[in-house]
C-alpha cells in the first residue's frame, strides 16, 4: 500500500489560497468604501443631479426655463461639495427623485415640483409646514374629586 503525502492536495491548497485572497480583497473594499463613503454618496448624487437636469430640460414646464433649472442644479451640486447638506437633505432628494422617476421620465409637472422641492432644501423658499388641526376630543372632568 502506498501512501500519499500528509496534508491537503494541490487542488484544495490552490482554492484555499484563491478563497483566502477573495476574502482579503472583499475587506479592503469595504475599508475603502467606508472611509471614502462620503465622496461615494457626493459623486452619486452629482451624477444624479446631472441626469435630473437633462430629463427636466427636456420636458421643460411652462413656467421653469433652462437657465433656472441650471442655476438651482448647478448651487444644488455645490452644496453637495461644499457639504452644506445633511443626511436628512440628502435624503429628501433621493425620496424626491425616486418619486418622480417612478415612470422612469420626468414629465413637466414633476420636473418643476422637483425644482421646487430642492429649492426647499437649498432655503430659497420657506417649507410648506401644514397647519395644525385641532382635536375634538373633549375630556369630560367633572366627576374629577368626586367620590
Amino acid at each position: 500500500m502506498a501512501e500519499g503525502k500528509p496534508g491537503l492536495s494541490k487542488g484544495c491548497l490552490i482554492a484555499l489560497i484563491v478563497a483566502g485572497v477573495v476574502l482579503l480583497i472583499l475587506i479592503a473594499m469595504s475599508v475603502v468604501c467606508y472611509i471614502y463613503k462620503d465622496e461615494i454618496i457626493g459623486m452619486g448624487l452629482d451624477k444624479t443631479a446631472d441626469m435630473v437636469a437633462v430629463e427636466i430640460k427636456a420636458n421643460l414646464h411652462e413656467d421653469l426655463t433652462a437657465e433656472e433649472v441650471d442655476d438651482v442644479m448647478g448651487r444644488f451640486k455645490q452644496a453637495i461639495k461644499d457639504k452644506k447638506l445633511n443626511e436628512f437633505q440628502m435624503k429628501n432628494f433621493i425620496e424626491s427623485f425616486q418619486r418622480v422617476m417612478d415612470d422612469r421620465k420626468i414629465d413637466p409637472a414633476e420636473g418643476k415640483k422637483l425644482i421646487d422641492e430642492i429649492r426647499v432644501i437649498l432655503g430659497d423658499t420657506p417649507a410648506e409646514i401644514p397647519a395644525a388641526t385641532p382635536t375634538d376630543t373633549v375630556i369630560d372632568t367633572s366627576s374629577v374629586g368626586q367620590q
